[in-house]
């Protein structure tokens, strides 16, 4: 689990990424708007060898509900890592992206191979979001649209 300031993103469990693509919200602590369409998706890829890059839930701490759901789109290729992340509509708009993705951006920093991460804006408020945790526009569009890099930790240094 990695803890952030208001989230925590914890490991999607098997059993839970089931009930995700069956739409059985029976007994789990989700948000009404939760999974989004991107979470459900998420939900039906393999499980990475390295668990450190599997999908996570971002679960807001003070209700204790799954909000969203963030993480990696497989490990590490050549440094460069790609991740995800959104929420459901009753989560936006309170900072908790940005929590959940600096969170997430200050792990895989500490990962020594991931050397470059790469996201994708779907709103103005996504690209905000990346903004924040230090994501620059790549000059390169893949698909028409803009991707989003960051590097290596700005001070040039590797936590830890």
């Amino acid at each position: 689990m990695i803890r952030a300031a208001r989230v925590d993103l914890r490991p999607l469990p098997d059993a839970e990424a089931d009930a995700v693509l069956a739409g059985d919200r029976g007994r789990y602590a989700w948000s009404p708007g939760y999974p989004t369409p991107g979470d459900v998706e998420t939900a039906g890829w393999p499980v990475p060898v390295d668990r450190r890059f599997a999908p996570l839930q971002i679960v807001e701490r003070s209700s204790g509900l799954a909000v969203g759901g963030i993480g990696c789109h497989g490990a590490p290729a050549a440094g460069v890592v790609e991740v995800g992340y959104g929420l459901a509509p009753e989560a936006q708009g309170r900072g908790l992206a940005g929590a959940a993705l600096a969170a997430l951006v200050a792990f895989l920093d500490a990962q020594p191979e991931v050397v470059m991460i790469v996201a994708h804006a779907d709103s103005p408020a996504s690209a905000r979001v990346l903004e924040r945790c230090g994501f620059q526009v790549d000059r390169a569009p893949v698909d028409g649209q803009p991707r989003w890099i960051r590097s290596s930790p700005p001070d040039g240094r590797r936590p830890g």
